[in-house]
């Protein structure tokens, strides 16, 4: 509660898309993630299994 008596908001604030569209940025950091690192995340797994042999 704030001191003037009302309860403290956490979240959308008068906007009803701001969960979608949070949402939506995380889809797009999973993908932008996977299409920028996936090359060298295998990469390095190859090195991995090949300093293991």
């Amino acid at each position: 509660m704030q001191p003037n008596g009302h309860p403290i908001q956490h979240g959308p604030k008068d906007d009803p898309w701001d969960t979608q569209w949070d949402m939506f940025m995380c889809l797009l950091g999973a993908i932008s993630s996977l299409l920028f690192l996936g090359r060298w995340h295998d990469r390095q797994i190859r090195t991995l299994k090949a300093a293991l042999r």
